[in-house]
């Protein structure tokens, strides 16, 4: 199974933000449909494969967020049939609270430079999957697995041993060994992170795809070091709220102490910049920060 990936170049920068591409013959499947800002390179991206959009016979969106359900609308109004987490259904038909909350995150003009216009779908091109349930396109058969951790809503997608894991299993950059803790607000979970981590390791996937970003070419060990990112991560944000620090205080000082780790392992400015883009290290912080507040 050959499975093309589209590079969006969010903000002018490769490897940031994937699509991934399985042609059909005469209609094709997407995985992630990006932010609408990179709308017009996606179009380009399809065209070099001699489609359309309106030619998609499926789209699978992990979840719901701006960077990789952005776009999705702009499929559903040309009749393309969108699948995604029982829960994530409700913000794909009305994505006014969500694109509310971000607005009020970035700004108005950052908001609409970075992510653009995001259109609810008719609920007629929308499909709930639940966890185990799988969808048969030509010979394909695409399988949903629940994958929380990251958000409550989130799947990853499996055909035969080929797993999609969307932001389940953190962002790294290609070519390089420092995998980023996807630990966005708000929904953020350390427990489920792990359990998500375990139950793709025990489904033992040949070939994996993140979001953020491409192929990784050695699954097994991915896994492996993702989930010492994320112990580590946990138990460094942990300590220092235990010493008594603020909020903002160790959302600098991790955004500091991520990049010395990311320095160690080779990334380049222009690297970590490209991170910074995707998967900031202070929010990621903070979204730790909320769940060690529920736990407390």
């Amino acid at each position: 199974m050959e499975i093309g990936t589209i590079d969006l170049q969010f903000q002018g920068r490769p490897e940031a933000i994937a699509v991934f591409f399985i042609d059909l013959g005469e209609r094709y499947v997407l995985f992630e449909s990006g932010p609408f800002s990179t709308w017009e390179t996606l179009e380009m991206g399809l065209a070099a494969q001699g489609y359309l959009p309106r030619d998609c016979a499926g789209l699978f969106l992990t979840h719901v967020h701006l960077d990789h359900a952005g776009a999705m609308g702009d499929f559903a109004m040309r009749g393309v049939q969108i699948f995604a987490h029982t829960k994530a259904i409700r913000h794909l038909a009305d994505p006014s609270r969500l694109v509310d909350s971000a607005r009020q995150v970035y700004g108005a003009e950052p908001f609409e430079r970075l992510w653009g216009e995001m259109l609810g779908a008719p609920q007629k091109c929308l499909t709930a999957l639940a966890d185990g349930e799988a969808v048969e396109l030509g010979p394909l058969l695409v399988e949903a697995m629940e994958t929380f951790g990251h958000t409550y809503h989130h799947h990853a997608y499996w055909i035969g041993d080929t797993c999609f894991a969307g932001d389940a299993l953190g962002a790294r950059l290609p070519g390089s060994r420092w995998i980023s803790v996807t630990s966005a607000p708000t929904q953020f979970d350390y427990a489920e992170t792990l359990a998500t981590i375990e139950r793709i390791e025990q489904r033992e996937p040949e070939r994996l795809f993140l979001t953020h970003f491409g192929e990784v070419q050695d699954p097994a060990q991915h896994l492996l070091r993702y989930r010492a990112a994320v112990e580590v991560a946990w138990e460094w944000v942990c300590e220092q709220l235990a010493a008594g620090a603020d909020e903002q205080e160790i959302a600098q000082h991790y955004r500091e102490w991520s990049r010395a780790r990311a320095r160690q392992m080779d990334v380049s400015d222009s690297q970590w910049e490209t991170m910074e883009a995707i998967n900031g290290a202070e929010m990621c912080a903070f979204g730790m920060l909320q769940h060690a507040a529920k736990l407390l």
